[in-house]
């Protein structure tokens, strides 16, 4: 069961790691326009 929970950490940690990059990359269009 803790392996199983540890792969859901890290899951969630890289989907979290590609939410905030794709936050920064809109960011940096809105300050291109």
């Amino acid at each position: 069961m803790g392996i199983q929970l540890k792969q859901f950490n890290f899951s969630i940690n890289r989907l979290r790691e590609n939410l905030q990059r794709e936050h920064k990359r809109q960011k940096e269009k809105q300050l291109d326009y």
